[in-house]
């Protein structure tokens, strides 16, 4: 690490079961679509999310109790998020496309869209109440994300270190409680459509689009309680990196962002 400004960190299996935990997921998953078993894909779920979780474990490890997180090594991670959120751009935008694609593709021919048997659900019912609730939770982010900068500035155990710790974590929890409320409200949603993810190329493309982005938002909330978790144990103190906490809050954003498109792309645009 002395010449490169990069340390040489230790072989891990983590990345090679992570790989196999979603490859076999991804597998598992259609083959339980044409009539496969879900053991299966809750075994591989498991092992990607055991894989991701301790993988999260050894960098947190590295960074906050081994000092291996260098200037260039969090340079390296910032390029990497980055490249990452515009990964993960395109791959919502090929989602919009499809969506797009069919939608007008019906109503160029003077099809109906959505397909005759199929009723919307309307979009001021739970979509705005999921658009309130993602709002709303990315403003306590943003709160949550001043008072870890402030505690960032002061040393640890003072108190204005515990005054700012203190409302950090409240306002990870109140982030971490909506994010919760509006998977509930997703959940919820599912079981009011009367239709289903092979009712035509709609209802494919509405769950693949609002399934996925449930997923993000899934992970996002995980990002939200390793943040809390982190901050309770003091990890963001005087002289300690916190781009883990702006990367959480980038991610949030971008879910937010995600989910106005949604409501109006797939939602509003069919009234």
């Amino acid at each position: 690490m002395a010449r490169t400004g990069f340390p040489i960190i230790t072989l891990s299996v983590w990345p090679i079961s992570s790989a196999l935990g979603l490859g076999g997921m991804a597998y598992s998953a259609i083959n339980y679509f044409h009539g496969g078993e879900f053991f299966w894909v809750w075994f591989w779920t498991s092992l990607l999310m055991i894989s991701i979780g301790s993988w999260w474990g050894d960098v947190i490890y590295e960074g906050t109790y081994e000092g291996r997180h260098t200037m260039l090594v969090r340079k390296v991670f910032r390029l990497g998020f980055k490249m990452f959120i515009v990964s993960e751009i395109f791959f919502f935008v090929s989602f919009f496309w499809a969506w797009l694609y069919y939608g007008i593709g019906e109503l160029s021919v003077n099809h109906l869209w959505p397909p005759r048997g199929i009723t919307p659900i309307e979009f001021w019912k739970e979509p705005g109440l999921g658009l309130v609730i993602l709002l709303s939770s990315g403003a306590t982010a943003n709160k949550a994300h001043s008072l870890v900068k402030l505690f960032n500035t002061t040393w640890v155990c003072t108190e204005r270190s515990l005054e700012f710790r203190t409302q950090g974590l409240w306002w990870f929890a109140w982030t971490i409680v909506l994010a919760v409320w509006f998977l509930q409200a997703q959940y919820h949603e599912y079981h009011l459509l009367p239709y289903s993810i092979n009712s035509s190329s709609y209802g494919s493309c509405f769950f693949v689009l609002t399934g996925f982005h449930a997923s993000h938002v899934l992970l996002g909330t995980g990002m939200l309680i390793v943040c809390f978790l982190r901050l309770f144990l003091c990890h963001f103190s005087k002289s300690q990196d916190i781009f883990y906490v702006k990367i959480t809050v980038w991610y949030w954003h971008f879910v937010d962002i995600v989910w106005i498109f949604v409501l109006g792309f797939v939602y509003a645009w069919c009234y």
